[in-house]
C-alpha cells in the first residue's frame, strides 16, 4: 500500500454523477498528481463516483450518514482505517461538513476544508430552518479549517449568515475542461437559428424543468414552437418525472420533449443544439453552463447563486429572475425571432470568459494555492 497520507473526500450517497460529483472526480485526480493518496468518504459504494474511484486503484470507504450520524463519524472513520494516515478531510456540501467537523474534533491534527458549492439560502428552505442551520453553521465552525466557496455570493453567505471569520474562507470559482470544439450557432435557412434548447440537469425538484415548460407553453401560444432536449437521469425521482411529464402533456408540449438521459460526453449531447437554459430555483456556479460556454452556445438562466458571476447579461448570456417562465420564453422568443448573426458576439464573448476565467486548470491551481499558503500542503497539481 502507498506510504503517502490520504485525502478523504466526503461525499454521501447520490445517484447521480452531477457537477459536485465531475469536480470530485477532477480534484482526486489532480491529488493523485501532489502529495497525497485520493480515497471516497462516502454512505454508499454503488455509486458512478465510487465507481470512478474504484477504476483508478482508489479506495471507497463507507460511512454511514443518517440523520444524527455525524455524532458517531469519528468512530465510525477509526474503525475504517487509521485516523493518523489521514492528512486532509475534503466535505462537499454543507450536511457532510457534518462528518468533517466530527472527525476534526476527534483527530485535530486531521486539515478539515470544506467545499460550498451551494450553500443554506436555497430558495425552498424555510426561514426558520434557514436560521436554524446557520446558527448550526456558526456553532461548529472550529470544526472546519478553511472554507472553500464557488462564488463570491456563497462568501458573502458563509461571512454575513452564518458568521464565519472571513480569513478562514477562499472564493474558487469552479472550473471544467473544454467541452469539445466550440459549436457556436449556426443559422438555418431564413437566417435563424434551430429553434431548440438544450437543459442539463438530473430531474429533481428545483432545477426548473416546469418554468422550461410553462415556457415552451407560452412561446407556442405565440406561435413559435421550440423543441428541449433534457439531459439529465430520470432515475433518482421517479416520482417527479411522471410530474414533469404529466405536466408537458396538460400544456399541450410534451412532443416537444427529448427525455435523452444521463451522458457523461457533454459535448456530444449538445452538438447542434443552439441554446443551453437553466431556469433554476437555486444553483452555486454551475458546470453545465461553463461547459456550455466553452463550446460557445448561447446561455439563458435563471440570476440565482454563483450564476451572475460567470454570465453577464447581455454580453455572454441571459438571466432571467428565478421562477418566472414570461421572462425565460421573452428571452427564448427574441433569440429564435432576430437573425442569428445578432447572438454571435455574445457566443464568442462565452467562449471567450470561460477561456479567461472558468477551465479546469485553473481551478485546481487555485484550489493548490488556498492549501499551499494556509496550510502549507502541496494537495493539487495540474496536469
Amino acid at each position: 500500500m502507498s506510504a503517502r497520507k490520504k485525502i478523504l473526500y466526503l461525499r454521501e450517497t447520490s445517484a447521480n454523477f452531477g457537477g459536485i460529483e465531475s469536480q470530485i472526480a477532477t480534484l482526486a485526480d489532480a491529488a493523485a498528481r501532489g502529495e497525497f493518496e485520493p480515497a471516497l468518504l462516502t454512505s454508499a459504494p454503488d455509486t458512478v463516483l465510487a465507481e470512478r474511484f474504484r477504476s483508478k486503484g482508489r479506495a471507497v470507504y463507507v460511512l454511514p450518514m443518517g440523520r444524527g450520524g455525524w455524532l458517531g463519524a469519528a468512530r465510525s472513520l477509526e474503525r475504517l482505517l487509521d485516523p493518523a494516515s489521514v492528512a486532509v478531510v475534503e466535505s462537499h456540501m454543507f450536511r457532510e461538513s457534518f462528518y468533517g467537523r466530527a472527525i476534526k474534533r476527534s483527530h485535530p491534527a486531521i486539515t478539515h476544508v470544506h467545499r460550498a458549492h451551494t450553500y443554506i439560502d436555497c430558495s425552498w428552505i424555510p426561514d426558520w430552518r434557514k436560521r436554524a442551520y446557520h446558527w448550526a453553521d456558526r456553532a461548529t465552525a472550529g470544526g472546519v479549517d478553511a472554507f472553500i466557496a464557488n462564488g463570491r455570493c456563497l462568501r458573502d453567505e458563509l461571512v454575513g449568515r452564518s458568521g464565519i471569520a472571513p480569513e478562514k474562507v477562499f472564493v474558487v470559482l469552479n472550473g471544467a475542461p473544454a467541452a469539445g470544439a466550440p459549436d457556436a450557432p449556426v443559422a438555418e435557412a431564413g437566417g435563424r437559428l434551430r429553434p431548440e434548447v438544450a437543459m442539463v440537469a438530473n430531474l429533481l425538484e428545483h432545477k426548473g424543468h416546469d418554468i422550461l415548460i410553462e415556457a415552451l407553453a407560452l412561446l407556442k401560444a405565440r406561435g413559435r414552437v421550440v423543441r428541449a432536449r433534457l439531459i439529465g437521469s430520470t432515475s433518482s425521482d421517479a416520482a417527479f418525472a411522471d410530474r414533469v411529464k404529466a405536466l408537458a402533456r396538460a400544456r399541450g408540449v410534451l412532443e416537444q420533449l427529448e427525455f435523452a438521459g444521463f451522458t457523461s460526453d457533454i459535448g456530444a449531447a449538445l452538438r447542434g443544439v443552439p441554446v443551453l437554459v437553466l431556469p433554476s430555483d437555486s444553483e452555486g456556479l454551475p458546470v453545465c453552463v461553463l461547459e456550455a460556454m466553452s463550446l460557445g452556445k448561447l446561455v439563458v438562466a435563471s440570476s440565482v447563486g454563483a450564476v451572475p458571476e460567470c454570465v453577464e447579461d447581455g454580453r455572454t448570456g441571459f438571466l432571467h429572475p428565478p421562477r418566472d417562465p414570461r421572462a425565460l420564453a421573452a428571452i427564448l422568443d427574441r433569440l429564435f425571432g432576430e437573425p442569428a448573426a445578432s447572438w454571435s458576439p455574445v457566443s464568442g464573448a462565452a467562449h471567450a470568459a470561460w477561456r479567461e476565467r472558468f477551465t479546469e486548470t485553473r481551478m485546481i491551481a487555485e484550489f493548490g494555492r488556498v492549501y499551499r499558503e494556509r496550510f502549507g500542503l502541496e494537495v493539487y497539481r495540474p496536469a
